[in-house]
């Protein structure tokens, strides 16, 4: 049998901590910084301008360079092979350098 790694208190006070805190950087914690951020602030830039882009990247690349052609095009449906060479070409170059742009500049007007 497997050990169990989590049960179920844990994980609901895991959730109230998180909760508490959030609730708290509204108001009683409203001033304290974390980086020039409060907590909510701190895990909305944290969410929206690294982890949303880096995990497109990731699927950028999982899908341009790991996942066989034929595979992906069986999924697609593409009529044209034309169609399908163009879009997998963006999938390979454009899509990851886009995306690298994006993390950039959601990052960047912080750092200045």
């Amino acid at each position: 049998m497997y050990p169990r790694v989590f049960n179920l208190y844990d994980i609901f006070f895991t959730f109230n901590c998180a909760y508490i805190v959030n609730v708290f950087s509204f108001n009683i914690w409203a001033e304290e910084k974390i980086a020039g951020f409060n907590f909510f602030e701190l895990i909305d830039f944290i969410t929206a301008n690294i982890m949303l882009p880096l995990s497109g990247l990731l699927v950028a690349i999982l899908i341009g360079w790991k996942i066989k052609s034929k595979m992906v095009e069986d999924q697609l449906l593409s009529d044209s092979p034309r169609l399908f060479f163009a879009w997998k070409w963006a999938i390979k170059f454009v899509s990851p350098l886009a995306v690298i742009v994006v993390l950039f500049m959601g990052i960047y007007p912080r750092l200045v």
